[in-house]
């Protein structure tokens, strides 16, 4: 509810009355706890007015409503159908899954306009859509090669934004599969960027710097927590005047032709493979189940790429990778789940009492394996895999190797989050399963593919 509704009170949230507020959103920080953005009435009309008039959204339109309630981009999908008089096509059940359901239903539903993050079109099948005619991605890094299927039959458009700058405050209209790396696009009217260095001053043209969000969709700050406001939102002087701004801890620099390109995190969240991923999420998540009493999560070297491991420490050696890794799949997204975890008696510490990610880096980097964490079999010390052929062939492409033993690891012996979504995918579709993304994540063993294989292909038709 809004500040002001029954049985709420806007200095109970700490935000000053008549400021407009329309919402309150939550979004995850750093430290896994969430901050909760208010947003502001006039900034999120005159947003949904300017995408409305930015990707020519008519009363014909029939826009999908895939984000979840709790997601920014569930206005932009709402607001933007109801304002234009267009429909609003909301899926129901399993629909809502990426995968077959939700492509025969976007087809069905002949929706002209979808917004999704870059994992949950992954996920689709690669099927023509005569109807869609413009897909919004964002929430994550995006991969145009990966999705040329879908750029070369469609208008692909690629948003960049913070909720605390209301939904999307950059946009390039018109992805190619060959933009490397695919621009954040220019701001959307009423909306200027920064690229400060360390002095809150603007950095040379072509040059990396923080970026920092200005003008119309500026969140009032977060309800209740004034010292992270004034952190976050602080009031800079550049170019003679003083300009209120929102820190977004994202890099960036700008093409020759004005469009922002993005170039990392200042904090700790990971870029791996493409996706945005935030440690203390993780460590947060891990730290959730019984037994396990400390956790640090950072990215490990592997066969010349970089992965998310997961360092835990568990006590008495109660609790097994299997578990841990359904625990965490239950909880994140499936880009979240460690490709690696690391079982510890305990976690070497600094002096101020935290995990000591330099000194399990250099663990990851030179150390033996330790009791209680997993190792993958070699083919010599059992037999191989009974997969069909054309799910081991898979399995090769999303790892980059066999699935050699019963016991492989599909996560140590190459693949990652988004691969194994691709891989799930394909064994339901072709084998008509449903294979849940936790159930194979805690099993991640050709194993495990095997058995229930079997199963399903000697139940009689």
């Amino acid at each position: 509810p809004a500040p002001g509704a029954a049985g709420i009170a806007a200095s109970d949230l700490g935000i000053a009355p008549g400021t407009g507020t329309a919402c309150i959103l939550h979004t995850s920080g750093s430290t896994g706890v969430p901050k909760p953005v208010v947003l502001g009435h006039g900034g999120l009309a005159r947003r949904i007015a300017d995408f409305a008039t930015l990707y020519r959204i008519t009363a014909a339109d029939r826009i999908a409503q895939l984000a979840a309630a709790s997601v920014d981009v569930v206005l932009w999908e709402t607001l933007l159908a109801l304002t234009v008089g267009g429909t609003l096509c909301i899926p129901q059940g399993r629909q809502r899954v990426p995968g077959i359901g939700l492509v025969r239903w976007l087809a069905r539903e002949q929706v002209t306009v979808a917004t999704m993050t870059p994992t949950m079109l992954a996920a689709l099948p690669e099927q023509t859509l005569p109807g869609l005619r413009l897909l919004v991605v964002g929430g994550e890094a995006l991969d145009p090669a990966r999705f040329r299927f879908w750029i070369d039959r469609h208008q692909v458009a690629n948003a960049y934004g913070p909720t605390e700058a209301t939904i999307a405050t950059h946009v390039a209209p018109h992805i190619t599969a060959d933009d490397r790396p695919p621009p954040l696009g220019r701001p959307v009217p009423g909306v200027e960027d920064f690229l400060l260095g360390e002095d809150d001053q603007p950095v040379p043209d072509g040059q990396i710097g923080h970026l920092h969000l200005a003008g119309v969709g500026l969140a009032d700050g977060y309800a209740g927590l004034p010292a992270r406001t004034a952190s976050s939102f602080p009031t800079l002087t550049i170019g003679g005047r003083a300009v209120r701004v929102y820190r977004t801890g994202d890099r960036a620099w700008r093409r020759p032709d004005g469009q922002l390109v993005y170039a990392g995190r200042i904090d700790r969240q990971l870029n791996l493979g493409g996706v945005r991923l935030e440690p203390e999420e993780v460590e947060a998540a891990a730290l959730a189940l019984d037994g396990v009493t400390a956790a640090a999560a950072l990215a490990e070297p592997t066969e010349g790429r970089e992965v998310l491991a997961l360092h835990a420490a568990v006590p008495g050696g109660q609790i097994t990778e299997a578990t841990l890794r359904a625990h965490l799949a239950d909880r994140l997204p499936s880009t979240a789940v460690p490709a690696r975890i690391h079982l510890h008696p305990s976690l070497p510490l600094t002096g101020y009492g935290k995990p000591d990610l330099n000194a399990l880096a250099t663990f990851a980097a030179s150390g033996p394996p330790r009791a209680g964490q997993s190792q993958t079999p070699t083919a010599a010390d059992t037999p191989p895999a009974q997969l069909p052929e054309e799910v081991r062939a898979w399995w090769r492409q999303a790892t980059g190797s066999e699935p050699a033993t019963p016991a492989t690891d599909f996560f140590t012996c190459g693949g990652d989050s988004l691969a194994c979504v691709e891989l799930l995918h394909r064994i339901n579709e072709t084998f008509g399963l449903d294979i849940p993304l936790a159930a194979f994540t805690a099993q991640p063993t050709p194993a495990f593919l095997a058995r229930t294989l079997a199963f399903t292909l000697q139940e009689p038709a």
